[in-house]
């Protein structure tokens, strides 16, 4: 194998590890745009069941939030609006603040950055792994060619 191949294989393999980073850049970039948007939802949607304007949620809230949004009964209201707010109220106050929005996204935002950064981190490990397997082939073959040409590899 000549010189120029061997620069030829591991710039391809330089070019594939590159490649695999962009992958991994491209994923925290997909992560931070969904943990924003999470983020924005979680808000809007809290400022819309809060009707006082107290940054929380109140039990009496979401649940004329719900009456309004369905037309079910008072028992079914009630019992939407406990779960709803025994999801999202993590301190158990009985109201759902912007720190446990908050907490909400982020946790969501984690998921999706783990999701996408595993992912990436197999593309670029992949990427590297490819890369010094073509060198090592590239090498190989040069000291085969070498061999057989009589040691001088031209």
């Amino acid at each position: 194998m000549t010189d120029q191949e061997q620069t030829g294989i591991e710039s391809t393999a330089a070019a594939a590890a590159k490649g695999a980073e962009n992958i991994a850049e491209a994923g925290r970039k997909v992560a931070e745009d969904v943990a924003s948007r999470a983020k924005n939802a979680a808000v809007r949607a809290r400022d819309a069941l809060d009707a006082n304007g107290d940054g929380v949620v109140s039990a009496e809230e979401a649940l004329g939030a719900l009456g309004r949004r369905f037309d079910k009964t008072s028992d079914a209201l009630s019992q939407a609006a406990n779960e709803v707010k025994s999801a999202f109220d993590a301190n158990g106050d009985g109201q759902v603040s912007s720190e446990e929005v908050g907490s909400i996204a982020r946790a969501a935002a984690g998921k999706a950055s783990e999701a996408l950064g595993g992912a990436a981190a197999k593309a670029s490990g992949l990427a590297r792994s490819a890369a010094s397997k073509a060198s090592d082939l590239a090498e190989s073959a040069s000291k085969g060619m070498s061999d057989a040409m009589g040691g001088d590899g031209k």
